[in-house]
């Protein structure tokens, strides 16, 4: 389990990391969301209440259903659309329901915390690319720390949404 001040590290690194490779990819992703932006825009869904529908949904499987679009690029608008309304912990929120229902389809498992703690790496891993805040990727590293290794939900848990009392309460507890 990482202490805060390993979490803070952590956190540091991967924007450094980031910004070496930033230059290289900036086109590639303001090319997909982009393109989401349009391909939205063009079929006239208002995002926020398309998610709100089904807050159980994968970005993949949004993706999808709208056609001609990525996930990546899916994730980013609507990074884009919450963080324009204040929003930032809602997406936290959000994403991580979603990305528990895509990672773990029947439920909460009873995998050992470092193997758990793996698996959450890429949640984190997609707040950094998205958010590129220090803020954002320790609140993310310590909401998956509490979920892991302090006060993991029982085998088989799945959130029903972002109004969750498990992912409410882990949210609220290190999202500002």
């Amino acid at each position: 389990m990482l202490t805060d001040d390993e979490i803070s590290t952590f956190a540091k690194n991967a924007l450094q990391r980031r910004e070496k490779r930033r230059p290289s990819t900036w086109a590639f992703e303001d090319a997909l969301t982009s393109q989401a932006t349009k391909r939205l825009t063009d079929l006239g869904i208002n995002l926020v209440p398309a998610l709100e529908q089904d807050p159980t949904k994968s970005y993949v499987q949004i993706a999808r259903e709208i056609g001609n679009v990525t996930a990546l690029g899916l994730e980013r608008v609507t990074f884009q659309a919450f963080a324009a309304r204040g929003l930032v912990k809602e997406f936290a929120a959000d994403l991580l329901v979603r990305y528990i229902h895509d990672t773990f389809p029947n439920g909460w498992p009873s995998l050992a915390n470092n193997i758990l703690n793996l698996r959450f790496s890429s949640w984190v891993t997609d707040l950094v690319g998205i958010t590129e805040d220090e803020a954002r990727i320790v609140a993310a590293e310590k909401t998956v720390r509490e979920l892991v290794f302090i006060t993991p939900p029982k085998s088989g848990w799945l959130p029903n949404g972002v109004r969750d009392p498990i992912i409410s309460q882990v949210i609220d507890k290190f999202w500002t």
